[in-house]
């Protein structure tokens, strides 16, 4: 007969991870850093913890989630998941305002592989996805390229004309990104000025 597995040495690390954060945080407040600017993939691991998602690693996605019609012609594909939540979520209904949409138009839903992906949709009634953030975008180009790379050049998911672009939670972060996106959205949308 085994004994039993103690999870004793895993709890000890996890407070003395705490422990240390608990210390830094308090140096930076003594310091007069009231503020801490965090990745977006830091953001993104601290709303997934407790998922038991959240530990997959680069750029595997998570607990898929969605919102909105099944048979909207417009699907955005939201790298954060906080679809219409914060700055960032309130910047992206005025971005679909911007092109006459509202969020119960469209279908916005989280990163996942191109197989689950068309189960969830309705190709055929779909006329244009955006992919918003590096881990969408990768996922309807295929790449591991950096966003930067991809960003603004249109290609086709699912036989579907895909914008790769910035999150608007990183427009939130970099106000100078706000034009290349909005240049992206008037080009698959056909809108000028």
């Amino acid at each position: 007969m085994t004994a039993p597995l103690s999870h004793a040495p895993l709890q000890n690390q996890i407070l003395g991870v705490m422990a240390d954060i608990s210390q830094f945080l308090s140096d930076q407040k003594h310091l007069g850093n009231h503020g801490l600017s965090l990745s977006l993939e830091s953001l993104h691991m601290i709303r997934s913890w407790g998922n038991p998602a959240w530990r997959n690693s680069g750029r595997k996605p998570g607990r898929f989630r969605c919102h909105g019609p099944a048979d909207a012609s417009v699907v955005l594909i939201d790298s954060l998941g906080n679809f219409y939540e914060g700055q960032g979520g309130e910047l992206l209904v005025k971005m679909l305002g911007a092109i006459n949409l509202s969020p119960d138009q469209v279908y916005i839903c989280t990163p996942v592989p191109e197989y689950i992906f068309r189960k969830k949709i309705h190709p055929d009634q779909v006329k244009m996805i955006f992919a918003f953030g590096e881990e969408a975008a990768q996922m309807v180009t295929g790449t591991s390229a950096p966003l930067a790379h991809i960003q603004g050049k249109p290609v086709r998911f699912c036989n579907i004309p895909t914008m790769p672009t910035y999150h608007p939670e990183e427009l939130i972060k970099d106000v100078s990104l706000k034009r290349p996106v909005w240049e992206a959205m008037k080009q698959m949308t056909g809108r000028t000025g």
